[in-house]
């Protein structure tokens, strides 16, 4: 609290002698949209730009930098001139609901692959249920780039 307090005060201090600047710039930065961005669009760097940060009461994760965010997908609109939320962006889906796909279950020398059907939207990296197509028992696995779905033995 008393953090907070001593940042009003200079901010007050340094907006009367004219260096409010000096203040903004240790805020850090914010990417921005300059135009509105729906919902399910990926996200394109002519779309975005970079703002100082002179809002002291900003906080949670949101986008720092154009690198970080272009190319991920929009899970709300977004507003021009409004700090991008990173819970309002994901990675594109390389596996959808109800899709075709291939298990694979590797132990030691062994491996074994089977059919299945994708219960759910997923990207690389996350766990995704997946319906065993001869069995129809469901289990889970991590999605691979190659949008195979990996399970391991527990």
């Amino acid at each position: 609290m008393a953090n907070y307090c001593l940042r009003g005060f200079f901010s007050c201090y340094f907006y009367i002698l004219g260096f409010s600047n000096i203040l903004a710039a240790s805020l850090g930065h914010a990417v921005v949209p300059s135009v509105v961005i729906n919902a399910g669009e990926v996200l394109k760097e002519s779309y975005l730009k970079v703002l100082d940060v002179t809002n002291s009461n900003l906080q949670g994760n949101y986008a720092h930098s154009i690198k970080d965010v272009v190319g991920l997908i929009t899970r709300r609109t977004l507003w021009p001139g409004h700090v991008i939320p990173l819970s309002a962006l994901h990675r594109p889906y390389i596996v959808v609901r109800g899709e075709k796909v291939r298990i694979i279950l590797s132990q030691g020398n062994m491996t074994i692959s089977a059919s299945a059907i994708s219960l759910s939207d997923a990207s690389i990296g996350d766990v995704v249920s997946v319906k065993n197509s001869d069995t129809n028992v469901v289990i889970s696995g991590t999605v691979m780039s190659d949008r195979t779905i990996r399970v391991e033995i527990k």
